[in-house]
Parts: structure tokens; sequence; C-alpha cells
């Protein structure tokens, strides 16, 4: 009986892996969204004329004091997951590694209002992510700064990430040969340098 408990106990810690609290004394609400800047055109997109869209996600700090409710989601979103999978067995990582972690954050829309919350102004950080990776990537690190009492925005690079995926089910990939190398390189240094 107890080797059953103990079978029943491992296969549900084996589906999700709750990543570890963040270590301020906020709590950190989060928003994913689309931002399309129509007066500019995306020189690689596939349709001319599109304009530039890339995803962006707030970490924003909450006090405990508005008493929010948690909720828990994945790290990286379903398909988003398993393209990042498929890299990771280059490297030995099991499939389906990425998807079964998760994080807590604030449901933002449960806050209690609160008269006597002293109202916090927070300093702005905007964390661009390495070549080739996602924003999502680092989703605890952009929440455990948070955490500490700074809005965090991140931000992804259309065509220079492996992948980006869109609200509406879209995505872009990596271009190939990728932004920052052979004939692209230039190109690519220019989107890096005025990339917002």
């Amino acid at each position: 009986m107890m080797h059953l408990f103990t079978i029943s106990l491992f296969l549900v810690a084996a589906q999700a892996v709750l990543v570890p609290r963040a270590p301020g004394p906020y709590l950190v609400a989060v928003e994913h969204f689309e931002l399309i800047d129509n007066s500019r055109i995306d020189r690689f997109a596939s349709k001319p004329n599109t304009p530039r869209r890339f995803m962006a996600s707030a970490y924003l700090p909450i006090s405990r004091e508005h008493h929010c409710q948690t909720y828990t989601v994945p790290y990286v979103p379903a398909l988003s997951a398993k393209v990042y999978d498929a890299l990771g067995g280059q490297f030995g990582l099991a499939s389906g590694f990425l998807g079964q972690f998760e994080m807590d954050y604030c449901n933002a829309s449960t806050i209690t209002p609160q008269e006597k919350v002293s109202k916090n102004q927070f300093p702005i950080a905007i964390f661009s992510p390495g070549l080739t990776m996602s924003r999502l990537a680092y989703g605890a690190l952009a929440r455990s700064l948070a955490s500490l009492g700074h809005i965090i925005l991140t931000v992804d690079h259309p065509y220079d990430a492996l992948f980006v995926e869109f609200p509406d089910g879209s995505n872009i990939t990596m271009s190939n040969p990728p932004l920052g190398a052979g004939p692209l390189r230039d190109e690519g240094l220019a989107v890096w340098k005025n990339p917002i």
C-alpha cells in the first residue's frame, strides 16, 4: 500500500514542476501582449508592407496588502514549449521537459482596492533576450526582479528569436540564415539597433 502511495505521488509530481516562489516582498502580475507599429514596415516579413509586430510581457509588482489571488500557468505556452523542447533534445533534455514547468502569478483582476495602501513608484527596466532566445525563457528572472519592486518589460525580436508565438495563434520563426550571421548580418544589426 505504501508503494502505491509513493508511486501516486511520483506521477503527480512528474506532471508539473512549480518554479519556486519569487524572492521579493511583492506578488507579481504578468500580462503578455502583442504590439504593432504601423509606422514601420517589417523588412523580414514574407508579405510586402507588413507592419512591424512583436510580443512583449509586463511583470508588475503588486503589494501583498491587495490580497490578490494567485493562479498557476505553464512557464511557456504549449506551442512554444514544443518548439523549444525539440531544441532541448539536442542538449540531452527529455522530450516535454520545458512543458512540465509552471509558475504562480497574482491575478490582477482579483486585487482588492485598499484606501490605506501606500502608492509606490517603481523603476522600469526593458529586458531584451540574447540572439535566438525568447523573452519567455527569462520569465522566472523577470518575475524575481518584479517581486523586488521593479516593473520589468520583456520583448521578443521576430525573425531573430527561434520562435515567437502570437495570441491569434500565428507565429514567426527565426530567419535562415539568422539575422546576426552571413548576408543578413548588417540588416539584422539595423533591426537590433532600433528594435522597438
